[in-house]
């Protein structure tokens, strides 16, 4: 019998193989290990790095947990028939099939390409061309609205639906497990994502695109992970025959036209750097960041490389923490180092 509720706040946190015995759980790919490759830096890293790229992580395999007539939360929180009757009040039912797509981090572009679209994916190869609708947290609406182009593409994908406070009620509901383990990705998995990718988006080949491209933060409103000496690095990676591009100011059709011949995509750690992974020209990516960055995510664009088969190469400067949480920081990078990563990456 159901508990009132089985998978308290996020459902990829928990171990899904708990309730094998209760409902239909697969795992695929079990027994890959993963690890770092073709990942290097320049300057002083953080203290975890060597520990980071010996790492050899077994993996788990992606478990698909299949559950009927069911009620579901905005935070994966599952509720029986039974319980919702003891609410007392209206609960909207959807008589589909839904997959379950919503996580923290759900509001920051990265995320998305790493890991919404590439589980919407999965769902779609494994339900083997059923319809079905993605379950996303509300807090997912804007995001939602600049991926939902790529979302079209996938097999079976029939929109989606955004969760608030209150359970729904869901005739057939699909979990899987995130297709990454922290900031490395299934590599397999991911390079048959991409091969769909490509194949379904028809990209503009009279747009121009540049060899060598700088993504730039100077129009970013956001003022955490502050360069402090960005117009510098900017200027120089501009005399070196970098093309210096905003990318908040193109929609992502656009970045994949602009990324379709570039061999490299530069920048500061962020988010914007993952669309490299859109591109099936790129060849390193050169990353500036801080040497004393304590986020768990400042190495997400080597795990984004190695599921790509791309080169990642770290610029890491100096600096100092200006506030209470891991983003807060300011940071200095030596132009020296930067001219020396780009005489490496011609």
């Amino acid at each position: 019998m159901l508990s009132d509720c089985l998978l308290t706040g996020n459902p990829f946190a928990s171990d899904l193989t708990l309730y094998c015995d209760q409902y239909s759980a697969t795992s695929y790919d079990r027994g890959v290990e993963l690890t770092f490759r073709n990942v290097e830096h320049i300057g002083k890293a953080p203290p975890n790095l060597q520990w980071m790229l010996q790492r050899k992580i077994p993996f788990r395999g992606v478990r698909l947990l299949h559950i009927a007539e069911i009620y579901v939360d905005k935070k994966g929180s599952l509720y029986s028939p039974k319980i919702i009757q003891k609410l007392k009040k209206p609960v909207d039912y959807f008589d589909v099939n839904c997959c379950f797509c919503s996580q923290p981090g759900d509001a920051v572009f990265g995320h998305w390409i790493f890991q919404t679209l590439p589980r919407a994916w999965f769902y779609s190869q494994k339900l083997q061309g059923k319809k079905f609708k993605c379950l996303f947290h509300k807090r997912a609406k804007s995001m939602f609205r600049i991926f939902e182009h790529f979302f079209k593409t996938i097999d079976g994908f029939d929109g989606a639906i955004f969760l608030d406070d209150d359970p729904v009620g869901i005739r057939d509901l699909y979990f899987c497990d995130k297709p990454n383990h922290g900031n490395l990705l299934y590599n397999s998995n991911y390079l048959l994502f991409r091969k769909s990718l490509f194949e379904n988006i028809k990209l503009d080949t009279n747009v121009h695109s540049p060899a060598k491209i700088y993504f730039s933060r100077s129009n970013w409103s956001r003022s955490y992970r502050f360069l402090t000496n960005r117009k510098m690095v900017e200027n120089l990676f501009r005399t070196r025959g970098y093309e210096i591009v905003s990318p908040e100011e193109y929609g992502l059709v656009d970045m994949m036209n602009m990324l379709q011949s570039t061999k490299i995509l530069a920048g500061e750690r962020g988010s914007a750097l993952h669309l490299s992974a859109f591109s099936e020209s790129v060849e390193t990516s050169i990353v500036l960041s801080y040497n004393d960055d304590s986020s768990p995510m400042w190495p997400a664009q080597a795990g984004v490389g190695t599921a790509c088969n791309q080169n990642t190469v770290f610029i890491f400067g100096e600096g100092r923490a200006t506030g209470n949480t891991t983003n807060d920081f300011e940071y200095t990078i030596s132009l020296e180092d930067v001219d020396s990563v780009i005489d490496y990456c011609v």
